[in-house]
C-alpha cells in the first residue's frame, strides 16, 4: 500500500516538472514539488511503525518454523 502511495506522490511531482519543461508554469512546478514534498515527509514510515512492522514479519516467520 505504502508503494503505491509512494508512487502516486512522485507522479505530482513528476506532472510539476512536466508542467515547468512544456509550458514554462515554473509557479506550477515549485507548488506540486512542495506538495509533494510535504507529502512524502508526511507519509514517510516513522521508526515506531517501522519496527512494528518487523515484529509482526518475524512474528510470523517463527510460527511457520
Amino acid at each position: 500500500r505504502k508503494i503505491v502511495l509512494f508512487a502516486i506522490i512522485e507522479a505530482i511531482a513528476v506532472y510539476g516538472m512536466i508542467l515547468a519543461l512544456v509550458g514554462r508554469f515554473l509557479l506550477d512546478q515549485y507548488l506540486l514539488s512542495a506538495l509533494a514534498l510535504v507529502l512524502l515527509i508526511v507519509e514517510f514510515p516513522s521508526e515506531k511503525s517501522f519496527s512494528a512492522v518487523l515484529q509482526r514479519l518475524e512474528q510470523n516467520t517463527t510460527l511457520r518454523d
